[in-house]
Formats: structure tokens, C-alpha cells, sequence
């Protein structure tokens, strides 16, 4: 697993607008403050994971997971759900995801 970079946040951001979103996840960037960091980790991923699953754009989460997990996205997508989850947290562990989707929303509040 390697550290998360700065092409990961560019990646990430086109997914969001692709994606449509940004609707939902602007709201929880925003409450990183105030929740505990793993809670809006939780509730990002799964706000993911639906509006994905929603615009069948799942292909676009297992792109965006591929690098920092250091497995091609077909690996992602057969990975077992417990293998994706303890990834999942030990990408949170070995990140700083606040300063992560800081930087996300900023470069997305930019782009209104």
C-alpha cells in the first residue's frame, strides 16, 4: 500500500464530477470537523458506493482505489469484502484523509 498522492486527488475530483457526486459528498466533507474522522470516512465511502451504484459508474471506485492499494482495479473488484475493508481502514491509518478531502473540496468549490 503506498501513501496517497497528488495524482489521486485529480482522479479523484474528475470521479466526483463524473459521477455527479458531489452533491452528496460536499456535506460531508464539510462535517470532518465535527465528527470523529473514521464516522465521515464511513459515511463518505458509503455515499460512494450509492451514488456509484446509482449511475453504474462502480469501474470508477475500483480505478480510483487501484493506486493507493497498489492493485489493478480487477483486483479491487474481486477483492473479498473484509480484504476491501481492513485496506480500507489501513488507508485511513497510513493517511491523512482530513487534509485529503480538504483539498478535494477546495479544488471542487473551485470548479462551481
Amino acid at each position: 500500500m503506498r501513501k496517497i498522492k497528488t495524482a489521486d486527488v485529480f482522479l479523484g475530483m474528475r470521479l466526483i464530477q463524473r459521477s455527479g457526486l458531489k452533491e452528496k459528498l460536499v456535506p460531508v466533507i464539510k462535517g470532518i470537523s465535527d465528527e470523529d474522522i473514521t464516522s465521515v470516512g464511513i459515511l463518505g465511502f458509503l455515499s460512494v458506493l450509492e451514488v456509484f451504484g446509482e449511475n453504474s459508474c462502480e469501474h470508477l471506485i475500483y480505478e480510483l482505489l487501484s493506486g493507493p492499494l497498489e492493485r489493478s482495479p480487477e483486483e479491487i473488484s474481486n477483492m473479498d469484502l473484509a480484504e476491501l475493508s481492513d485496506n480500507l481502514e489501513m488507508l485511513g491509518k497510513e493517511n491523512d484523509l482530513k487534509h485529503f478531502f480538504s483539498v478535494l473540496s477546495g479544488l471542487l468549490s473551485k470548479r462551481q
